[in-house]
C-alpha cells in the first residue's frame, strides 16, 4: 500500500527542532512538526519512505539519510521492534496544539538500522481540509499485519 502526502521526522530532527519549527506547528492552518514530505510505501518485507526536506530555514540538523535534500529510507519490517501511537520524551504533546484536538497522534516506528535503534515519527496521508486528518489507523494495521508474518 502506499500513502502520499506522508509527513515525517527522525528522532535527531525534533530534537534539533527550532524555535520557528515550533512555531509553525502551532499556528492553526500550519501542518504538524515535520522534516520531510514524500511517499510511505508498505510491502510484505519493507517500509520505504521517499521524500523532501522541506522547504525553509528549519532543521539545521542534517540527518543520517540526507543527501542533497532528498530522503529515500528502505526499513526491512523484521528490522522493526515497535510500532504505536503516541508521544514519548522527543516529541511531546506540546510540540503540535492541534494533534490532541483532532484525535490522532504521530505514528512512532521504532527500528534497527546499522547505527543502532532509530525512531521514526510519520503522519500518513496528511490533509488539512476540511479539518485535519491523516490515516495513521491504517498504516499501523498494514505494519502490524506485517510483523505477524
Amino acid at each position: 500500500m502506499e500513502w502520499e502526502n506522508t509527513l515525517f521526522a527522525f528522532e535527531k530532527d525534533i530534537e534539533g527542532r527550532g524555535f520557528w519549527d515550533w512555531m509553525r506547528a502551532h499556528i492553526s492552518w500550519m501542518k504538524p512538526l515535520h522534516r520531510y514530505e514524500g511517499l510511505l510505501e508498505i510491502t510484505e518485507d519493507k517500509l520505504l519512505l521517499v521524500g523532501e526536506d522541506r522547504p525553509g530555514p528549519f532543521f539545521g540538523l542534517r540527518s543520517l539519510y540526507h543527501t542533497k535534500g532528498k530522503i529515500e529510507l528502505e526499513i526491512p519490517v523484521d528490522r522493526i521492534d515497535d510500532v504505536q501511537f503516541g508521544f514519548d520524551e522527543t516529541f511531546r504533546r506540546r510540540e503540535d496544539r492541534q494533534l490532541g484536538l483532532f484525535g490522532f497522534t504521530p505514528l512512532r516506528i521504532k527500528y534497527e538500522s546499522g547505527e543502532g535503534e532509530r525512531a521514526l515519527y510519520l503522519f500518513a496521508d496528511f490533509g488539512r481540509f476540511p479539518v485535519r486528518h491523516c490515516d495513521n489507523e491504517r498504516v499501523l494495521e498494514e505494519l502490524n499485519e506485517g510483523l505477524k508474518r
